[in-house]
């Protein structure tokens, strides 16, 4: 088959499954946005060992995507959709795989794919609608309660149209039957990481070295740092820790880190340091450097997110600090794999009491962190992963 992977977010993890794909005999078009600068895209440039049906296709737009301007995002994510579609007009597919992509270019996708008889698979990583409902009418008041019902609305109706849907949790399931999609249109398939090959980084490397981190605990938190995450947080673990010579480290980069480092500056808050998102190729060593990697989520994204952050930290061997929603699927997570320690999003004395357990105690974040390498071990091969999603993309009816 010709095989489209449209990965709006240019993902690190999904890499491997178009590698996987193609080593399968299949032609594969690996599609993402390269405008995004709220979020780091993983290494998509070609490698020696890539097979040769496997093709890298970054869309590229005139300016970087401006999450925080909604009104020129809408513009951007539609202006995207036409260069989207344009690039699939080059490509001859016969099935489409797409996934965290903004609604409004999905539905040019899904457009154009009705019209060329080319089935599409809605990769559900996000509910993008409630997600924009929950956070536009807090910022907007009745006009945002508007525009998030449309967005809920034409996302069920995209997911109606799609040949099929791939949900990441089964957190989604009960809403995809009240949306009417059929159970037999349904295929659930978990998140993964990246495994890493060959020997880990050593903590103290050259990325650690060049960046002067100190000997005691190493708390990061590194991606998106945004609405759906309170990143007052970070200065509450940093606060907590300090006596205990921990410092935290944050890789991210945006307004919402703007500010959190202006006001920690205003404090004299001296642990915590702030990095701009870092280069693919440095991540390993990155994430080698941390004693104790952090994940938030607000209270109220636990519907609509699945922060798959969590699972990168698994793979990197950490353990995890996580504050989030107890109903998130990734709170049972770690419970059930007993990887790192997480605390419901409302329990502000819970999050940095046990950020100073850790900061305390090397020993148990060893256990955590062979726990947790073990558990990505067993969960993220990627060969069976590959095997579950050819048998979606097998064709459809259109």
């Amino acid at each position: 088959m010709k095989i489209v992977i449209h990965d709006f977010g240019g993902y690190a993890f999904v890499r491997p499954l178009s590698v996987a794909l193609a080593l399968a005999g299949h032609t594969v078009y690996h599609l993402w946005c390269g405008s995004i600068v709220s979020t780091p895209s993983g290494d998509l440039s070609r490698r020696p060992t890539d097979p040769s049906t496997l093709h890298f296709v970054r869309i590229d737009l005139d300016a970087p995507l401006q999450k925080h301007r909604y009104l020129k995002r809408l513009q951007q994510e539609r202006a995207y959709g036409k260069r989207l579609v344009a690039t699939l007009r080059t490509l001859d597919a016969d099935v489409i795989l797409s996934g965290n992509t903004p609604l409004d270019a999905q539905a040019s996708l899904l457009r154009f794919a009705r019209q060329n008889q080319i089935p599409v698979i809605y990769w559900l990583q996000d509910l993008l609608g409630v997600a924009s409902e929950t956070v536009l009418k807090k910022r907007l008041w009745l006009v945002g309660q508007w525009i998030g019902t449309y967005y809920v609305h034409k996302e069920r109706r995209l997911l109606r149209d799609s040949a099929a849907v791939v949900p990441i949790s089964k957190a989604f399931l009960p809403l995809l039957a009240t949306y009417g999609i059929p159970s037999e249109r349904i295929h659930l398939i978990e998140n993964w990481a990246e495994l890493p090959s060959g020997e880990p980084p050593r903590r103290d490397n050259d990325w650690s070295r060049r960046h002067h981190l100190g000997a005691g605990c190493r708390f990061m938190y590194a991606g998106n740092l945004g609405q759906k995450q309170r990143a007052s947080h970070l200065a509450d673990i940093a606060r907590a820790t300090a006596k205990d010579g921990a410092e935290m480290i944050v890789v991210s980069q945006g307004e919402a880190v703007s500010s959190l480092e202006q006001a920690c500056q205003e404090e004299g808050l001296i642990n915590i340091r702030f990095l701009p998102f870092q280069p693919a190729e440095d991540v390993p060593q990155m994430l080698a450097a941390a004693d104790v990697m952090v994940a938030l989520l607000e209270p109220d994204a636990g519907a609509y997110c699945q922060p798959s952050k969590i699972l990168t930290y698994m793979a990197a061997g950490k353990p995890i600090l996580a504050s989030l929603p107890r109903e998130n699927p990734a709170f049972r997570l770690l419970e059930d794999t007993r990887c790192g320690l997480p605390v419901d999003a409302q329990d502000f004395f819970g999050l940095t009491d046990r950020a100073q357990a850790l900061a305390l105690d090397p020993d148990y974040r060893e256990v955590l962190g062979s726990r947790a390498l073990k558990a990505a071990q067993d969960r993220f091969q990627i060969e069976p992963i590959a095997e579950s999603f050819l048998k979606v993309l097998t064709p459809h009816p259109g």
